[in-house]
């Protein structure tokens, strides 16, 4: 049986942690459904529009994908509920 001091094993907790942290992080980078579902209304729940034009998401993976879209549909902002977003001014 492995006895670890009660301060060894607070420290191996914090260093436990700090690596699950960063590794969610990795794999936050890594959310792609498919070229079949990418700009593809199957199963989207947004659509952007840029001039006129309707560019096709999925909410989950542009919220596990960007800090931006995380605080856009998971804050108190319109989008959060819209299922267009007009996207204006793009030069």
């Amino acid at each position: 049986m492995l006895v670890i001091p009660a301060v060894g094993m607070e420290t191996m907790l914090t260093s436990i942690c700090g690596l699950l942290v960063e590794l969610s992080r990795l794999v936050t980078l890594l959310v792609y459904l498919g070229e079949q579902y990418v700009n593809n209304s199957t199963l989207s729940d947004v659509t952007f529009l840029v001039e006129g034009k309707g560019f096709y998401a999925h909410r989950i993976c542009l919220l596990a994908s960007s800090d931006a879209f995380r605080i856009m549909f998971d804050g108190g902002y319109r989008e959060r509920d819209a299922k267009d977003i007009e996207i204006p001014n793009i030069p």
